[in-house]
């Protein structure tokens, strides 16, 4: 694969390869299997699905490969397919051009071929198209190949139904037609003599639509499904729809096509200054206009159904980011405006309401242009944004992790690639090396190899024999000894290479290239099936990933933003929070609800200079409290913004993240001092939880920060209300939280050790 998957992408192939080999065991003619994935528009559906057919055909660490497997990928558009073959051809490493066959009306086979993903889409199939039919130039109906093929290989034969592209339909007619026959595959046709297929994968991005394809069938259905919310977090789709409309009960559309057109000015010099600064190449935003088309147009409030079925459609392009990442400095570059002239308030809160429940852009976030704003730099603070070089913030990914020595590879060969450090590479990989061959010799040193290596190269073969006459059998164990061919011994030296990754199995090879290469192959394989020593390997590899990452960290601060993505994406692949640097950007996306208010002295401002939030009454209490007590300024801190202040901490043995509402600036005799502050409600249950990871953070961090602090709000001996402050920065409060497992030991701290700073 020419490309790396995001690590949601590699949870949902490891769900699809689970699934399939589930669907394998419980498959049977009479229990035909179906798996639905679906996952969001602009997911990579096409990518995931193309690693899936790489590692079934050739192995992957999990999997040894089936290069006979068949693949049928069916859509309802040949224009869809080449789309589809095309994007498979560019991204796939493994699979050859000739293997992406499309199915013409010339096609006539008996079977299809073993190796080989077949493109078929559903105008080729009507009754009345010559594949459907037999003549004196063609022997098979494609009815009849499919059936052949399914019946003769039922376990390595996988139809893919592409339901996430969907063609241009000239009529209703055409699209259920199309269904029809899709249908037809999924639960059989007797009158095509077309058999009901053994596995069928659905690819969609609406799984209801899928659900209403596979109604009424008997198969088994198991389902795959990437959360929307992944598929924002990886940047691949743009943060915001925002939604312009004008005030006033006019005709507006003139003014309002100006903004527009101010508006795309606008993205297009902010994307000329990134790409000329990040060293990118140009970034053209689109401009799409709907002019009048006769009674086609959508002009007013009665079209709404019709104009949210056109902007599904639309949009459904249009919110993927043009670099595949998010944008970090810049967060104009991470939003769509959607500028509607003839729409008032009202309707235009259906349109928001019917695209935020729409399957097709859920994850996009989508309001109006009063609610959706971005806040620039505030630049009276200039030299507080300047003073915080040093701080720090983690991130901390729920999907799947990747094994720490890839990682430590990777992370090696790109700072050699960066030039951060020439060595790096060279350095880790003869460092593995050597550990591996420590771990050998001491599977040596312990007397079990010479069995696991004779298991590798040779096994007995027994010998049944009935006796007619006695009417019995007896068993002799060991008649002989079979070798294992050398074939055998080094498919099973790749699949070890695939475990370690990275091709070490193959550099190990190198090493020892002077003794026998079976020798050699034999000592790879039966170290990557000894749990213990692969364990050891990987320890060994985590605390060098961090270490290395670590020690070069601002030199990565450094590269262009694309770089650093790189890097960004193998610190979160980790199993281990590290910690990365707190770069806040130039300007910041923010919400701006109903209920908001005015507040001064924020990091971030409006053109105009404001601020607006909403804030509980315990957080505008503290931001009130720390203004009055000669707080510089102030950051509300909003949960999962790729620019927030991030924390982990641990419930019920998984590490997540706190998100502390406000981050405080103070001024001493050393310059500028950052506090966190977490005014929490004492009711809910994750209160010492987040205490113990606040306690942890500090611990590392106390001196980058300055106060740490949960806040409660509580009575005072006065009887009146006061903010009362547990501060983790201070040593002798975080050695008393770091061992509590309970929500009733943190009010016995809070009661003898909190204080108040009003």
């Amino acid at each position: 694969m020419r490309d790396i998957l995001f690590l949601f992408q590699e949870k949902a192939l490891s769900e699809l390869h689970d699934k399939i080999n589930k669907a394998h065991l419980m498959w049977s003619e009479r229990d035909p299997q179906i798996i639905s994935f679906s996952a969001p528009t602009g997911s990579g559906k096409t990518i995931i699905m193309t690693t899936l057919f790489e590692d079934i055909l050739y192995g992957s660490a999990d999997n040894i490969g089936e290069p006979d497997s068949i693949f049928i990928w069916l859509s309802d558009s040949p224009e869809l397919n080449e789309q589809t073959r095309l994007k498979i051809e560019s991204k796939s490493d493994k699979i050859r051009v000739r293997d992406l066959v499309t199915i013409d009306s010339t096609f006539n086979a008996e079977y299809f071929e073993g190796g080989c993903i077949y493109f078929l889409n559903t105008q080729k199939l009507g009754s009345d198209k010559l594949l459907t039919g037999i003549s004196d130039k063609r022997q098979y109906s494609i009815w009849e190949t499919l059936t052949n093929t399914a019946k003769r290989n039922p376990k390595k034969f996988y139809v893919v139904i592409d339901e996430a592209h969907r063609g241009t339909y000239t009529s209703v007619q055409a699209e259920n037609k199309a269904q029809s026959i899709m249908q037809k595959f999924i639960k059989g046709s007797k009158e095509d003599g077309l058999c009901v297929m053994p596995l069928v994968i659905g690819v969609t991005a609406t799984p209801q639509r899928f659900d209403n394809l596979i109604a009424g069938t008997t198969s088994t259905v198991q389902k795959v499904i990437v959360p929307p919310e992944q598929v924002r977090e990886s940047g691949l789709l743009k943060d915001r729809i925002i939604i312009h409309y004008p005030d006033i009960q006019l005709s507006a559309d003139m003014t309002m096509f100006k903004g527009a057109v101010d508006n795309w000015r606008k993205k297009c010099d902010h994307w000329e200054s990134y790409c000329e600064r990040e060293g990118e190449k140009m970034v053209n935003p689109i401009l799409v206009i709907q002019v009048e088309d006769g009674n086609d147009r959508i002009a007013t409030q009665t079209d709404l159904g019709a104009c949210i079925d056109l902007l599904e459609e639309t949009l459904g392009r249009m919110i993927r980011t043009p670099l595949a990442r998010r944008i970090s400095s810049d967060a104009e570059l991470n939003s769509v405006s959607l500028f509607l002239p003839y729409f008032d308030e009202e309707t235009v809160k259906n349109v928001v309401n019917a695209l935020r429940d729409s399957e097709a852009i859920m994850p996009t976030e989508t309001g109006t242009n009063k609610e959706l704003v971005t806040l620039g730099r505030n630049l009276e603070y200039s030299d507080v944004f300047d003073a915080m070089d040093n701080l720090i913030t983690y991130q901390i990914d729920s999907a799947r992790k990747q094994a720490p020595l890839k990682l430590l590879i990777q992370i090696s060969r790109a700072l050699t690639m960066d030039g951060i450090d020439l060595e790096a590479q060279k350095t880790v990989k003869n460092a593995v090396l050597s550990k591996m061959d420590e771990e050998i010799s001491r599977i040596k040193e312990s007397g079990d190899f010479d069995t696991r290596g004779a298991s590798i190269t040779g096994f007995a073969l027994g010998t049944l024999i009935f006796e007619y006459g006695d009417n019995a059998y007896s068993f002799d164990e060991a008649t002989q000894t079979m070798t294992v061919s050398e074939f055998d011994i080094s498919r099973h030296f790749e699949q070890a290479g695939r475990l370690l990754g990275e091709g070490l199995h193959k550099e190990y090879w190198i090493r020892h290239s002077t003794r026998d290469h079976i020798d050699v192959k034999k000592e790879i394989i039966v170290l990557t099936n000894d749990t213990d020593a692969m364990e050891r390997i990987n320890d060994y590899a985590e605390k060098e990933f961090i270490t290395l990452y670590e020690n070069n960290k601002r030199s990565i601060a450094r590269l262009n933003e694309a770089r650093k993505n790189v890097y960004e994406r193998l610190t979160n692949a980790s199993a281990q929070p590290i910690s990365v640097p707190w770069i806040l950007p130039d300007s910041i996306d923010f919400s701006v609800p109903d209920n908001s208010m005015k507040f001064e002295q924020h990091l971030y401002c409006s053109e105009d200079g404001t601020f607006e939030t909403s804030l509980n009454p315990w957080e505008s209490g503290v931001v009130t409290e720390e203004l009055n007590n000669g707080a510089v300024c102030w950051l509300r801190n909003l949960d999962r913004k790729k620019w927030s202040l991030e924390i982990p901490y641990e419930i019920s043995g998984v590490t997540t993240s706190m998100f502390p509402d406000l981050v405080v600036v103070r001024s001493d005799a050393q310059g500028y001092v950052f506090d966190i502050l977490e005014p929490h409600d004492p009711s809910r249950k994750d209160n010492y939880p987040k205490v113990v990871g606040l306690a942890k953070f500090a611990e590392k961090h106390w001196d980058i920060f300055g106060r740490i602090q949960l806040i409660r709000l509580k009575k005072g001996v006065d009887g009146r209300e006061h903010f009362y402050r547990l501060d983790m920065g201070k040593t002798t409060i975080r050695n008393k939280v770091r061992g509590i497992t309970s929500n009733e030991e943190l009010d016995r701290i809070f009661d003898t050790d909190a204080v108040r700073e009003d």
